[in-house]
């Protein structure tokens, strides 16, 4: 999936990946505060300008942001992630470390359970009423 995104400065690549519910510009002060480097920041899929899907896996994502790499002919990136993004990050980092450089988590939740879902718990107690 081609993903909008911006891209401004010159020098070691940085990805930096928003969190759910978010878009690329919650990155635009930071990307103003920051020398010495490419930084490209998309729009994750179902986000911003970037286009909607039926399926929204944090595989799915993690896909879309190696998409992204190859397109842009990027070598060993600084990936940054916030909260879904650091998802999506971490599985990039994950199945190609030789395409990370340097991986920045800020906020992830935790990683999603392996196997099947628990089953609820019984209430501590009865409920009357």
């Amino acid at each position: 999936m081609r993903l909008a995104r911006t891209d401004s400065g010159s020098g070691r690549p940085m990805v930096l990946l928003h969190g759910g519910g978010s878009g690329r510009a919650t990155w635009d002060a930071f990307t103003r505060s920051v020398s010495g480097y490419r930084v490209v920041a998309p729009d994750l899929r179902g986000h911003g300008d970037s286009p909607r899907s039926p399926v929204y896996t944090l595989s799915d994502h993690a896909d879309d942001v190696l998409e992204l790499l190859d397109e842009l002919a990027l070598g060993p990136v600084v990936l940054v992630g916030h909260s879904l993004g650091g998802h999506a990050a971490t599985l990039v980092a994950q199945r190609h470390p030789d395409r990370v450089a340097r991986l920045v988590l800020e906020d992830p939740p935790a990683p999603p359970r392996a196997g099947p879902p628990a089953a609820s718990p019984a209430p501590a107690w009865p409920c009357r009423g």
